[in-house]
Parts: C-alpha cells; sequence; structure tokens
C-alpha cells in the first residue's frame, strides 16, 4: 500500500509532457503496474522520492535523492532550474529530449488520431531540433514582488504563485536580464509600489516583453494593478523610455 509521505526507490523509465519522471511499480495486490509521476527525476535516474499526492490512476512524488544519476543527466544553465516553473527539463540532454518529443508525438497520433503505426512510421515523421536549445522565447511575462523589503522578480515555483527570485533565464531571449535589473531600479526611483497578491494592494505586478529576432523591435507591457491608469499613463510612458534609452546604452557598451 502506497501512503502520502512514504518512502520510495524508483527507477524512471520516462518523462510526461510536464517534464515530470515517470516510473511502474508493480503491486501484488492488484497484480497491475503502478505509474508514479516523480519531480525532479529524469529519464535513466534512479531516486529516492518521497510520495506526494495518492490518486487512483497515479502517484505523485518528489525526488528527494538521486541514488544512481541517469547518463542523459546534464549541468543546467540555470542555477534555479528545479524550483522554478519556467521549464521542466533543462537538465535533460538536448538530443534526448528530441527522442522523447518525437515519441510523444508519435503517441499522439496513435492515441489521438487513431492513426495506423504503419502510416505514421512509413510517413517519414523526424524531429528538427534548434541549433542552440538556449533563449529561444522570444516572450517572457516576468511577474515582480517584495522580499525583505527589496523588490524580487523572477518566474513562479511549478503550480504556485511563489516568485522564485531569478533574473536570467535560459531559455528567454539573449540579454533580456539587463532590462529586469534595469526596471527594478527604474521603480523604486519612481515610488512605484509592487503589487501583493495577499493584500491585493500595490501597483505593479507583471513585465511583459517581445522580441522580434529579424529586426530585433523590443515591446514592452506593463501590467499594474491601478485604479487610475489613464492618470499615470505619462509617468510609465517617462519609464519605458528610460528602460529602452537604457538598455541601447548598455548593450552598446557592452557590444552586445
Amino acid at each position: 500500500m502506497f501512503n502520502k509521505n512514504n518512502t520510495i526507490k524508483l527507477r524512471i523509465v520516462d518523462v510526461n509532457n510536464d517534464g515530470l519522471g515517470i516510473a511502474k511499480v508493480f503491486d501484488n495486490e492488484t497484480n497491475k503496474n503502478i505509474v508514479f509521476f516523480v519531480k525532479d527525476a529524469l529519464v535513466g535516474d534512479t531516486v529516492e522520492a518521497v510520495i506526494t499526492k495518492v490518486n487512483k490512476a497515479v502517484i505523485f512524488a518528489k525526488a528527494m535523492q538521486i541514488i544512481d544519476k541517469s547518463q542523459y543527466r546534464v549541468e543546467p544553465k540555470c542555477k534555479v532550474s528545479n524550483k522554478c516553473g519556467g521549464c521542466q527539463i533543462l537538465s535533460l540532454d538536448y538530443k534526448k529530449q528530441l527522442e522523447i518529443k518525437k515519441t510523444m508525438v508519435k503517441n499522439n497520433l496513435l492515441n489521438i488520431a487513431k492513426l495506423d503505426e504503419m502510416v505514421i512510421d512509413n510517413a517519414g515523421i523526424d524531429i528538427v531540433g534548434m541549433k542552440s536549445p538556449y533563449h529561444f522565447r522570444n516572450k517572457i511575462i516576468i511577474p515582480f514582488g517584495t522580499k525583505n523589503g527589496n523588490i524580487i522578480s523572477g518566474y513562479y515555483a511549478g503550480r504556485t504563485h511563489y516568485i522564485i527570485d531569478n533574473t536570467y533565464c535560459a531559455t528567454a531571449f539573449a540579454h533580456h536580464e539587463i532590462i529586469i535589473d534595469i526596471m527594478k531600479r527604474l521603480l523604486k526611483e519612481n515610488n512605484i509600489s509592487i503589487y501583493d497578491e495577499n493584500t491585493n494592494k500595490g501597483i505593479f505586478r507583471q513585465l511583459m516583453l517581445r522580441k522580434a529576432n529579424e529586426t530585433d523591435e523590443l515591446s514592452i507591457t506593463f501590467i499594474v494593478n491601478d485604479s487610475a491608469p489613464d492618470k499615470n499613463v505619462d509617468k510609465y510612458n517617462a519609464i519605458v523610455k528610460s528602460l529602452i534609452d537604457e538598455f541601447e546604452i548598455k548593450c552598446r557598451n557592452k557590444n552586445l
């Protein structure tokens, strides 16, 4: 019997669409395999995990210790990748990521589209990877908050609204972190309060950035909790201008 908070040793055999490791354990009582979805575990890992949720169909768990590291595990280019909800499998070798994604597409064609496997195989379906699997997102939305009186920013932890304080993202377009650092300072200099979800007070909530890869054009959107935005639009426009001007200067100085 599997219960919440129990620990269990699991061998990860696959990864699901949400980036959770998949393990299967044979249950002698039902004579069936029990499927585990394991956070922070990659295909090929053997982990010690703690059970976090028990459903009829699957059991959820979190890897607490890696007993035997997967051959496909790589060092992620992000210090908070295991906490942040912005990406799921940054620690997985990119070639292996492509293999898994190709299998996912094939399984969808089999199980959802109900295509014959021979038809799929004869179609010569292949997956084309990126030259570099980093800095490919041209749109990001960054929540802002406060911690110990300081402004913080970063993606939410998975399935929460808890901000993981982090400026740099390995998947967002290059040099976005310069914009975020400038934005934090401008908010402080202009005395714009940061929104607090617990109290529903404060003005600035999120910064949305879009980057046109072909033209280098940048779109900046402020998401605010402002009861009179029309009265403050000139202030917001001035901040955007300062943000763009300083970003361009920093990029020129760094030859970016």
